[in-house]
């Protein structure tokens, strides 16, 4: 189901899995990035109450290469939100671009060694994806 849409991301809500979905469909820039963040939080809040838990999938596969600095927006700031709201589980469709793939693998990778009770993993499709937050539901 269709949540929101603008010319640079669709949000949708998977009741099959259940998850909130991103759908990239260009690069975002910091601001950009930030603002869809905090637009995430808000419709998981709206909807989560339908579910025992709802998870996220990041389907980013147009997403470039990222500044250090946005991902440490989003541990310092997005992820301490996330987490006490409930979220347990982000998968993330990985990136077209060699470029995004190794920023967002390098991300991970630093994400592994942090505390944190949201856990995120990689993937090449959206069913691998799917599969993965249905396995852990």
């Amino acid at each position: 189901m269709k949540l929101y849409e603008d010319e640079a991301i669709r949000f949708d809500l998977d009741d099959k899995v259940p998850c909130l979905v991103w759908h990239t469909k260009r690069p975002l820039n910091s601001d950009e990035a930030r603002k869809y963040l905090k637009m995430s939080m808000e419709l998981r809040g709206e909807h989560k109450g339908t579910f025992k838990r709802l998870s996220v999938m990041l389907d980013i596969r147009k997403a470039a290469a990222r500044d250090l600095e946005d991902f440490l927006h989003y541990i310092d700031n997005h992820l301490p939100l996330a987490s006490s709201s409930g979220l347990t589980h982000v998968a993330i469709v990985s990136p077209d671009s060699v470029y995004g793939q190794a920023t967002y693998e390098g991300f991970l990778g630093r994400m592994s060694s942090m505390e944190s009770t949201v856990q995120h993993e990689i993937f090449n499709t959206q069913e691998q994806a799917r599969q993965w937050l249905r396995d852990v539901q």
